[in-house]
């Protein structure tokens, strides 16, 4: 299949990479390539000693600006690991507890230090905080003993008033229980409640009761949804109200107001396999979903069916990924796996379609990832495992290319980490420079990550128009890690000339870079060259030639004269330059549709161009 140059922007550098497109029009000419189910790339992996329960991202604490990784496992360990490991996952820290861990979670920094600390439930009864610093050797800030397995462990916004995040704690003892995230003696637990069975889902919701502080719905064995005031009042816990759902609650999560009383709703996945939404002010029923078994997770999602209202994603026992509309619970697209779904999360927009989308781990052993939007409802890629995969989560960016990743635990005893834009396949090419050198002109390019590539044919015109090989450079197969590749080829000193890459895929599909153009004898004058194509939708080419080395400096500003984007300065040979923009703004958001200048600066002087984004 053919596949065309595409662009993306990564940290400071402008990436140009290769995406799935679902048009009939291509930048290059070249056909479109349509979806399919493909592997995706693992960034890297971490064998424990027995099933991994529970995996949850973690803000940075190892400080090498990378969000990092907990881990609950069967092998009786919490873990935090290096997001931006390569190839084995690397430990930061490990804490033994006395039994499996079922839960970790994410809490804001407890002891002082300015690094996100641990909370972690386990089988033998205790609920755990551990400070998240690698320096700490995995130091208990606090524990405190229940009565039975630590099922389900959720950070609350400050409810006790010390400024730091509280927990909350779902127990095979019958109770639910709110505890002060700072260390204290004797009154660790702010609020606790006795149900009628083990509580094996929360979930935080914005002020139900009018107090101005969180609350959180509670889902038990018993039979029966809860909503309870976050704040509690003097070790016991307020009921704002409660609502039997006829049998086992196994999720519950929240999404913003559909019946106009300005407050969220909870929504619950039940052992009667239905997913229910409740009132969060009352809790009356709104709508409720008939899957085909036991809801086991749920996951809410930006609106995909386009009614303006978030909407919900459950996986079902029935061997589903069901996507409903948050409004009304109406079916919106379902997809079949072959397993249990045991956990559901929503990624931000893989496949560019402009819906977030879905991924989900299945007791088929598979980590599968799911079109939310035009595609509705079809795999965008899966990952084999050889266990059931209980827990997934979404990482931000770990490999440079803006988009998110994933965590996956599973019962083959690993952690993993997978490139979530697997679609964004085979080759992404960073840079591409030519350079005028005594005995030839001496090519540069670089790639951020690479699947099944052959290697890279060197292509040279005289005229711009018929190009010849001159060459080969062979690629590094599969890799998620940057390579760099220079070829030089041997010519007469005069003349323009011209050069692109032919990329082969080891199956013998090619793909064509976009062609530089240079002087043998180096360009007499720093030129701009205006972006092609223009206007354009999904990312547009910068060239420019300098007659020296110095330094550059490229930005982008919208009509209103606000920096859309911007390039480090860099020093930069003479020679031929090319770069790309994909659209997006610094923040990595999708710029929107209209006018925007670009300049190049060099030695004090100015090149300047217009473009035309279209959306």
């Amino acid at each position: 299949m053919q596949r065309r140059w595409d662009r993306f922007r990564g940290g400071n550098i402008v990436r140009i990479y290769i995406i799935l497109i679902f048009f009939s029009v291509s930048l290059f000419m070249f056909n479109p390539l349509w979806s399919q189910s493909i592997g995706t790339t693992l960034v890297w992996s971490y064998s424990a000693e027995w099933y991994v329960h529970a995996v949850a991202a973690i803000a940075d604490v190892d400080g090498d600006g990378y969000a990092d990784v907990l881990a609950g496992s069967g092998d009786n360990r919490i873990y935090c690991l290096s997001g931006h490991s390569q190839g084995t996952g690397k430990v930061l820290w490990s804490y033994t507890a006395g039994s499996d861990v079922w839960s970790v979670a994410a809490i804001g920094d407890v002891d002082g230090d300015g690094i996100a600390d641990c909370v972690a439930g386990s089988a033998d009864n205790h609920i755990y905080c551990l400070s998240g610093n690698p320096h700490d050797s995995s130091r208990v800030i606090w524990s405190v003993a229940v009565g039975g397995d630590v099922w389900v462990v959720k950070t609350i916004a400050d409810v006790s008033g010390d400024g730091i995040e509280d927990c909350l704690v779902g127990t095979g003892d019958d109770r639910i229980l709110c505890l002060s995230g700072r260390f204290r003696i004797p009154n660790q637990i702010l609020w606790q409640r006795t149900l009628g069975a083990d509580v094996r889902c929360i979930a935080t919701v914005p002020d139900i009761n009018g107090d101005g502080q969180h609350d959180c719905f509670v889902g038990s064995s018993d039979d029966y949804l809860y909503c309870f005031s976050g704040v509690g009042d003097k070790g016991m816990l307020q009921t704002i109200w409660v609502r039997s759902v006829g049998a086992d609650v196994w999720s519950v999560t929240t999404i913003p107001d559909i019946n106009g009383d300005g407050k969220s709703e909870c929504v619950a996945g039940t052992a009667n396999d239905n997913v229910e939404c409740h009132s969060g002010r009352l809790g009356t029923l709104l709508w409720s979903y008939k899957t085909g078994a036991d809801v086991w997770c749920l996951s809410p999602i930006a609106d995909i069916d386009g009614d303006g209202t978030m909407d919900i994603i459950a996986g079902s026992a029935d061997n589903r990924v069901h996507a409903l509309s948050g409004k009304t619970g109406f079916k919106i697209w379902w997809s079949d796996l072959q397993g249990d779904v045991w956990s559901v999360a929503a990624i931000r927009d893989l496949n560019q379609d402009g819906y977030m989308d879905v991924v989900a781990g299945s007791g088929y052993d598979e980590v599968v990832c799911i079109s939310g939007g035009s595609k509705s409802g079809q795999r965008l890629w899966s990952y084999a495992t050889k266990g059931d995969v209980k827990s997934v989560a979404v990482m931000p960016d770990l490999n440079y290319n803006k988009m998110d990743d994933i965590i996956a635990g599973s019962y083959d005893s690993y952690i993993c980490t997978l490139e979530g834009n697997a679609l964004v396949t085979e080759v992404e090419l960073i840079a591409f420079t030519a350079v005028h050198q005594s005995d030839g002109v001496l090519l540069r390019w670089r790639t951020a990550s690479e699947a099944q590539n052959l290697g890279f044919e060197i292509q040279h015109a005289s005229d711009g128009k018929l190009f010849k090989p001159v060459g080969f450079v062979a690629g590094k197969g599969t890799s998620s890690t940057e390579q760099q590749y220079e070829f030089l080829h041997h010519t007469a000193a005069f003349g323009k000339k011209y050069y692109r890459l032919k990329q082969i895929d080891t199956d013998g599909d090619a793909t064509l870079s976009p062609i530089i153009e240079i002087s043998a004898d180096g360009p007499a004058d720093f030129t701009l060259v205006h972006n092609f194509p223009n206007p354009f939708n999904e990312g547009t080419f910068i060239r420019y030639t300098l007659p020296d080395e110095g330094m550059v400096r490229l930005a982008i500003h919208n009509i209103h004269g606000d920096l859309v984007m911007d390039w480090p300065v860099s020093k930069k040979p003479a020679g031929s330059h090319l770069i790309a923009w994909d659209g997006r703004t610094l923040s990595g958001n999708t710029a929107a549709g209209g006018t925007y200048f670009y300049t190049v600066e060099w030695n004090g002087q100015v090149g300047r161009g217009k473009m035309m984004l279209l959306r």
